[in-house]
C-alpha cells in the first residue's frame, strides 16, 4: 500500500535543506531581472541540463598518489625559490590585504590595480589573482571572483595547501551561483588533491539534487552525515527529504528523531508523527503528537483535529472529545459539520450520551444533507425519547440526501408504533415500502400491526 506523506511538508524539508545555499544567489538574480527574464531563465535551465549531461560524460581523473603529491609540493617549493616575490610586490599585497581587513575594498582595489600584471612572475600572479578573487567576492561579484580564483589555480604556483583551499572555495562559489554541473566538475578536480570532507559530500548532494539526480544526491548526503559526528540541521533535512521521496520510512525515522532531539521544532515533530503513521506505527504517531501538543507545538486546526482522530483510533474517545471541546471553545478549531460529528461520536464512544447531543445537533444543522439528523434521531430513539426521535427523523426527511432512502420513513413508523399511534405508523411504513432497501421490513411491520388489530 502506498503510504501518505503531505507534499507541503516534503517541500518544506527540501526548502529548509537547500534554500540557504541558493537563496542569496536567487535574490540577486531577481533584483536584476528584466522583461526578458523568463526567456533567459528557460535558456539557462536548458543550458544547465545540457551541462549536466556533459558533466556525467566527462572523464574524472583519479586522485594523485601520496608520492605524486609530494613531488608536486617539492616542485612548487622550488618554483617559489627560483621565482620569488619582489619586495615591491610584497609591499603592495600586504597593504591591499590590510585595507581589506579594514573593509576598505575600494582602497584595496586601487592598490592592486597599480601593479603591472604583465611584469609579474608565476608565483606573484598566483597570489595576485587569489587576493583579487577574494576582493572581488567582497565587492559582490561572485562570477568575477570565480574567474580570478581559477586563474590563480591555473598558474600552478600556489603552495598545495593554499591551492586545495582555493579550489574548495571555487566549489562553494559554483554552488552559490547555482552552477550545479560546475560544482560537480570543480569537486572532482579538488578531490584529486585531498580526501573528500563531509562538507564536500553535502555540496555534491545538493548539486545532484538540483540536477534531478536524487539517487546520487542520497548517496552523497548519506556519506556526509555518516562522516560528520554532529551533522548540521540542513544536512539532516536533505537526507530526510530524500528518504521521504523514496518512501523509505524505515530509514527516515531515526533522522527525524535526531532532528527532534537536536533541533526541537514544530516541523520535525509533525513530520515524525506523520512518518510513524505512514509506517502504521499508530501508537508511536500518537505519542509524538502528544509530546508535541504538551510542548505547545500543535496549535493549528488541522493538527488538533488529527490528534483527536488519533485518540479515537487508539481507543481514547474521552481524550479526543475533551481536546475538540477545548479547541472549539478557544477558537483554535474551526466549527464544521465534520468537527461536530467527530466530537459527538467521541462523546458517544466515551458513553457520555448527554454531551453528544448538542454537537450532533450543530453538525446536523450545518450539514448539506439529512444523514446527521437521522443519526441524531437514532440516538434519541435508543433512549426511547420518541418525541425527539420523531422530530429529528422528520428533519432528516425534509433535508433529504439520505444515504439509505426510506430509512427515516421506516424509523418514523417504528417511533409512532411505540407511541401507540398506529395510523401515523402505517402512513410512514407505506412511504418506506416505496424503497427497495426498506420494503420488506416495512411490510413485516404492517403485517404485525394488522395481526394486532385483528386479535383485538
Amino acid at each position: 500500500m502506498r503510504a501518505f506523506f503531505p507534499t507541503a511538508l516534503l517541500a518544506a524539508l527540501l526548502c529548509l535543506a537547500v534554500g540557504p545555499l541558493v537563496g542569496a544567489a536567487r535574490a540577486q538574480d531577481t533584483a536584476g531581472s528584466d522583461p526578458a527574464g523568463a526567456d533567459a531563465a528557460q535558456a539557462e535551465s536548458a543550458a544547465r541540463a545540457e551541462a549536466a549531461e556533459d558533466t556525467a560524460q566527462a572523464e574524472v581523473l583519479p586522485p594523485l598518489t601520496q608520492d605524486e603529491l609530494l613531488q608536486l609540493g617539492k616542485k612548487r617549493g622550488k618554483l617559489r625559490m627560483t621565482s620569488p616575490e619582489t619586495p615591491r610586490f610584497k609591499r603592495y599585497l600586504r597593504a591591499a590585504s590590510k585595507k581589506m581587513e579594514d573593509s576598505d575594498y575600494p582602497g584595496a582595489k586601487d592598490l592592486l590595480e597599480r601593479l603591472n600584471v604583465g611584469r609579474l612572475n608565476k608565483v606573484e600572479l598566483g597570489n595576485y589573482y587569489r587576493l583579487l578573487g577574494f576582493l572581488t567576492y567582497q565587492l559582490g561579484d561572485g562570477p568575477g571572483a570565480l574567474s580570478y580564483f581559477r586563474k590563480a589555480v591555473d598558474e600552478e604556483s600556489l603552495p598545495l595547501r593554499d591551492q586545495v583551499n582555493l579550489m574548495f572555495s571555487i566549489v562553494q562559489l559554483e554552488a552559490a551561483t547555482e552552477n550545479w554541473p560546475g560544482v560537480i566538475s570543480s569537486m572532482d578536480e579538488w578531490a584529486r588533491f585531498t580526501p573528500p570532507s563531509p562538507l564536500s559530500f553535502y555540496l555534491r548532494a545538493i548539486a545532484h539534487y538540483q540536477m534531478d539526480q536524487p539517487e546520487l544526491a542520497l548517496e552523497n548526503v548519506e556519506m556526509a552525515v555518516f562522516l560528520e559526528p554532529e551533522p548540521p540541521e540542513s544536512w539532516l533535512q536533505l537526507l530526510a527529504a530524500l528518504y521521504v521521496m523514496k518512501e523509505d520510512y524505515l530509514s527516515v525515522t531515526p533522522i527525524l528523531e535526531e532532528l527532534v532531539v537536536r533541533f526541537p521544532k514544530k516541523t520535525y515533530w509533525v513530520q515524525l508523527s506523520l512518518i510513524y503513521g505512514a509506517s502504521e506505527d499508530y501508537d508511536g504517531s500518537l505519542s509524538v503528537q502528544q509530546l508535541a501538543f504538551l510542548q505547545g507545538f500543535l496549535t493549528e486546526d488541522r493538527e488538533l483535529r488529527r490528534l483527536a482522530r488519533s485518540y479515537v483510533f487508539a481507543g481514547l474517545p474521552y481524550e479526543a472529545a475533551s481536546l475538540l471541546d477545548a479547541g472549539l471553545s478557544d477558537e483554535k478549531i474551526e466549527p464544521s459539520p465534520k468537527v461536530y460529528e467527530l466530537l459527538a461520536n467521541s462523546w458517544i464512544q466515551a458513553r457520555e450520551f448527554d454531551r453528544s447531543m448538542k454537537p450532533l445537533e450543530k453538525a446536523a444543522a450545518l450539514s448539506d444533507d439529512g444523514n446527521l439528523y437521522l443519526r441524531l434521531g437514532q440516538v434519541y430513539m435508543a433512549r426511547e425519547d420518541w418525541s425527539n426521535a420523531a422530530k429529528y427523523f422528520k428533519q432528516a426527511v425534509a433535508k433529504s440526501g439520505l444515504k439509505a432512502p426510506g430509512s427515516a420513513d421506516l424509523l418514523l413508523g417504528i417511533v409512532y408504533y411505540n407511541e401507540d399511534d398506529t395510523g401515523e405508523a402505517l402512513r410512514w411504513f407505506r412511504r418506506a415500502k416505496k424503497y427497495e432497501t426498506t420494503r420488506k421490513t416495512a411490510n413485516d411491520w404492517m403485517d404485525h400491526i394488522a395481526k394486532e388489530t385483528q386479535s383485538s
